[in-house]
Formats: structure tokens, sequence, C-alpha cells
């Protein structure tokens, strides 16, 4: 049976708190399905019914704008909150959703069926995905009300390689591809995306298959704030040396601070969806790779390889003029994008360098000859932990790729005590301090950033959620969800009486067994 909100209302007027919870769960989850989530939809934020509903409002208050000089200055992470509570006031409800199902909603009817595939592609019988929002149950906040703390403070700081690194919140935005996707036919999605992550400080992670050029985003993030951090670059290592070593120049000579190297994409994951849907992403004939067409050594590569195919396609000066139908198919086909075997190896160019595989090979040459910090992005075993410390690492991701590569995998935050303690107990007999880990996959509210914070993470990265207010709403619509993000933190840390992100520690928990 599907409870309407209205029913919920009225079983509360007639029976009390206990009844009205049975309800509000009972709703929550029918809304879940499309057809219930379509009518509570209709019901509660319909626009015309709900500036019908605040007339009064707007006649009783003085104009929007002069209430809002009169307001306090509620800093960039309220602002979102009494932001959307002063235009309800007037009638205006915010374009981009903050809660998370009506914002996966409004993502599906502003994108094309290919891109609600790609983005929500899960392996499997999508159990990992599941895993990683569902496990966060299992660990639950014991607030403390006697500590007088009225605000929070999410300034984060952490040392790699001997630098001190300070950011203003947690939070960041984790390296996703093409992000053109979203915004197509606008191709410039990721340069919204880390503007958006540049005017409120949040660090943004740029992908090796981002649609824009590492200059370009890191020259985005710079001219919307000077003040924002630099952004990481993520590297999928490539099977051909000279590739991997052109990103990561390119990388430190456009200033990004470190370098992201992705291990868990040995394989492709086995993602239903897009295998019913017969929708390959890489080889969206409309959506070009950025990265790949404005690398030189790319393109040499590529006219080299395919003289009698394409070389005509690329000029003397390596010049991307290529169709994006044969940049994208030629792109996996010949260099090998994926740290593994996306496609056969028969069709990788001969001969291929293989000792740049190794981490050994690449500690040195980000960390020695770049003098960038190293982060390894997929770990999830206490051993690997281990060993990626032995290795002189500066620094590790707790990922399971949202749950795209493989299935019936542990969830990000049920392997995060554990590698945390690995980390602990064998820099400790190195006579080193910890390397900071960080952790993504699942992340959908304030609670879950302060669980992993208190299970020990340095912060948190978040990737589908700043791809739907890209979406949604462009710069602003990322903008919105990331500081709803942030807002909802701050508010549970106040209420949990926390005043700063480093004082999160273990006992804010207890394990609901």
């Amino acid at each position: 049976m599907c409870i309407s909100p209205r029913q919920v209302l009225q079983v509360y007027a007639r029976t009390g708190t206990r009844a009205f919870r049975t309800a509000a769960v009972a709703l929550r989850r029918d809304a879940a399905t499309p057809s219930s989530s379509d009518a509570f939809q209709e019901r509660l934020f319909n626009v015309d019914d709900v500036a019908e509903r605040r007339k009064e409002n707007q006649q009783l208050y003085p104009p929007r704008e002069v209430l809002k000089a009169m307001l306090p200055d509620m800093g960039l992470v309220g602002a979102v909150q009494w932001q959307s509570y002063w235009d309800g006031v007037y009638g205006k409800i915010q374009d981009v959703p903050l809660d998370v199902e009506r914002l996966e909603k409004k993502f599906v009817e502003t994108v094309s069926p290919d891109c609600t595939v790609w983005l929500f592609g899960r392996a499997g019988l999508h159990d990992t995905y599941r895993s990683n929002m569902d496990d966060f149950n299992r660990w639950k906040i014991v607030p403390r009300m006697l500590t007088g703390v009225t605000a929070a403070d999410l300034t984060t700081r952490f040392t790699m390689m001997g630098k001190s690194f300070t950011m203003a919140t947690p939070l960041s935005v984790a390296p996703v591809g093409v992000q053109a996707r979203v915004t197509y036919p606008d191709m410039t999605g990721d340069l919204y995306t880390a503007a958006a992550a540049a005017e409120i400080g949040v660090p943004f992670v740029i992908s090796t298959v981002s649609s824009q050029p590492i200059e370009k985003i890191v020259e985005t993030v710079t001219n919307t704030n000077i003040l924002a951090p630099k952004p990481w670059f993520q590297l999928y290592n490539s099977s051909v040396t000279a590739l991997s070593v052109s990103y990561l120049k390119r990388a430190k000579a456009a200033g990004c601070e470190a370098i992201v190297l992705t291990l868990d994409t040995t394989k492709y994951g086995y993602r239903t969806e897009e295998l019913d849907a017969g929708y390959f992403p890489q080889a969206d004939v409309r959506i070009p790779w950025g990265q790949g067409r404005s690398d030189p050594t790319f393109n040499g590569i590529m006219k080299g390889q395919f003289n009698s195919v394409a070389s005509e396609q690329f000029s003397d000066d390596g010049k991307y003029e290529v169709s994006a139908l044969k940049t994208n198919m030629l792109t996996l086909a010949t260099v090998g994008v994926s740290a593994g075997d996306v496609w056969d190896k028969e069709k990788v160019p001969e001969p291929v360098d293989k000792p740049h595989q190794s981490i050994d090979w690449m500690v040195d040459f980000v960390q020695g000859e770049l003098d960038l910090p190293l982060v390894l992005k997929g770990i999830q075993h206490p051993d690997d932990a281990r060993m990626a410390v032995r290795k002189g690492v500066s620094g590790l991701v707790v990922s399971n790729h949202g749950g795209r590569q493989a299935d019936g995998c542990i969830s990000t935050i049920a392997a995060l005590p554990a590698v945390i303690a690995a980390v602990r107990d064998e820099a400790k007999a190195l006579g080193k301090d910890p390397i900071p880990v960080f952790v993504d996959s699942g992340f959908r509210c304030g609670a879950h950033i302060l669980k992993a914070l208190a299970l020990g993470a340095t912060g948190v990265w978040v990737g589908r959620i700043p791809m739907m207010g890209t979406a949604v709403g462009g710069q602003d619509g990322a903008k919105r969800v990331l500081q709803g993000l942030l807002c909802d933190l701050d508010c549970t840390m106040v209420n949990a009486g926390i005043a700063d992100v480093h004082n999160i520690k273990s006992d804010t928990l207890v394990e609901d067994r």
C-alpha cells in the first residue's frame, strides 16, 4: 500500500508520534518507487502550489531583496540552508533538490538515458553499490549536549611529503571522467564542477579522461577563487610509458598539488545496465576526450600507429582534428587508457614498456623527479595499505569505484577501520608518521561524512552527487549540492557537540550490531 504525505499527516493528527514515524518510514520506502515518488513530488513540491500557499507571506514580509540585506551573513555553509528557507517564504522552490532521492529523479529527467546508465553504472547485482550506503547504518552517532558547542570548524589539515595542506573542508570532489556527458551538448561540464568547488574552497580532483584539458581546469579553479586549493590529478596508468609521463608532467606544470593513481580498474567492470542498454561510454561519438586531444604525446602515438587510417586527421603541430568516434575508439584500442586490460593487448602498440606499471617506478618518478605527493586510490585490504606505507607513498584513498568495478565486495566504510589501523601500525613500525587516508563511494549526507571522520578518515570524496548537481543546475547546481553536504555536516557536528573536525573521534560512534 502506498501512503500519501497527506495520510501521514492525518495519522499524526489522530494518533501521535509513534504512528507518525511508522507512516513516515512507509512513505520513504514507497517514495523509492517511481509511481509513488511522482505522487510525492506532485503533492509537496509543486512549484505553482507552493507559490499559491505562500501568497500571504509576500504581503506581510518586505521585498525579498530588502529582507536579504537585513539578515546576517550565514557564510558559505549556512547560506544554502537559509536561502532555501527565505526563498520559500516568497513562494520559490530551488531548482536543484538537496534531498538525494529527489536529486536523482531530477537528474534522470534532465539527462539522456545513456547518461543515466553511465552515472549509475553498477557492477553485477549491485551488492557493492548498495552496501556502500547501507553499511553506514552499522555505526550510530552519540550526541553530546553539555559541551557548549554552537559552531563547527570544518578546516582540515594534513601533511604529505613534509608539506602542510590546509583545506577549508574535509570534502573533495572525486575524479569523474568526461563530465561533458552530464551537460551535453555543452562540453564544459568539468569546468562547471571545478568552478563550483573552487567557489566554496572544496578541492577538485581532475580525471585522466576529463572532457577538458588539465591546464584549462586548473585555470578555471584559479580564476574562480585564487584562494581555492590547487586541483589534484588522477592518473589511469597507460600501457605506454611516454603517455603517462606526459600527463604527469603536464599536471606538474599546470600547478596540480598531488597525483592520484587509480588501482581498481585492472579490468572493466561487469556493469549490467550498460550491457543491457548496449552503451559503452568510451565509444560515445558525441563526447570527445579533451585530455587526449590536448596531449602531443597522445597525438603522436595516434598519428604513428594509424598512419593509414587517421594520419590525415592530425596536423603536424599535434592539433586534435580526428572525429569523436575515431578518438574514443582509437584511444582505448591503441593507448590502453585504463591501468589494465580494457582492450586486448594485441591492439596496444609494440614495444610496450612495462617497468612504469610498478608502484616503485611511480613513487620514484612522481615523488622523486616531479616532487609531488603520490596518493593510491582503490585500497580496500589492510595488507595493501601496509605495503603502500612500506613503498613510501604519501596517501591512500579507500575506494571501490562507487561499486562500479566488482560486485559482492566490502563497502568502503566497512573497510576503512582496518585500513586505518594498518597504516598506523606500519608507520609506527617504520618510525614514520601515518599517512592521510581518504575515502569515497556511497557518501550521500553529512552524517556519512562525520562517521568516516570518526573512523579515522582524513577526508571524504564524492562523485555522483556533484555530477547530478552539475547536470541539473550547471555550476550553481554543483555548488548548491556541495554546500548542502557541508551544511549537513556542520549541523550534524554542532548537534552532536563537536566543534572541530579534528575532534571527531571514534567514541563519537557506537557500533549498532
